[in-house]
């Protein structure tokens, strides 16, 4: 029952339209399923850390302190990364083709796009907090439950990579150049947002 619940708490967040589905789709378009596959296991192997971190009561993960820590880098890197999308230019060749350390390359870009978002420790937190209401300190029906969320939250992505993949026959140079600037724009703004919030919780921790 607890892996049904799970479940369910894991549909919930497959309509999930931020930084990680835009990536996720976008990998997907230019690279192919594999790598979008490496990319969305680097956000699910973010999400179990955020889990572990949350469930073993590290309350530092909920302070001011570490939400300004990811606002500020978070928005850097999303910022950084929005301009190198934009400006870069789509590549000829084997899309799907992974080259020696790529694997370990797109397992990273998918961990630090999920792991650098503030809301994400926030969000896992309160399901946590829901968690062990529900089952206390029954670290077994606890385990069931987030293995429930992560397995649909996974399969979400796979299945998003998959159809978008699906889409690379009429995808043309052009159309994967402007999906890479909705994206870049995407994470640009993102990255604005988030900085600028961080900006302002760490000035009003110094007034």
């Amino acid at each position: 029952m607890a892996f049904i619940k799970g479940l369910l708490f894991g549909m919930g967040l497959m309509l999930a339209m931020g930084p990680v589905f835009f990536t996720v789709v976008q990998t997907s378009l230019q690279r192919g399923f594999k790598t979008a596959a490496i990319v969305a296991t680097g956000v699910m192997l973010s999400d179990v850390f955020y889990i572990s971190l949350a469930f073993f009561g590290l309350s530092q993960i909920d302070s001011d302190e570490f939400r300004v820590f990811l606002g500020l880098g978070g928005g850097v890197v999303m910022l950084v990364y929005g301009i190198v999308l934009i400006s870069k230019k789509v590549e000829k060749g084997r899309m799907d083709l992974l080259e020696n350390g790529s694997i370990l390359k797109y397992m990273a870009k998918g961990w630090l796009i999920n792991f650098l978002n503030p809301f994400i420790p926030i969000f896992w937190i309160s399901i946590v907090g829901i968690a062990q209401i529900n089952y206390g300190k029954d670290s077994i029906e606890n385990f069931v439950f987030f293995s429930g969320i992560v397995v649909m939250v996974y399969s979400s992505d796979l299945l998003k990579s998959f159809l978008a993949n699906k889409l690379r026959t009429i995808v043309t140079p052009s159309l994967i150049l402007n999906l890479n600037k909705v994206l870049g724009f995407v994470l640009i703004a993102f990255g604005i947002w988030l900085f600028s919030n961080a900006l302002g919780l760490h000035l009003s921790q110094t007034i």
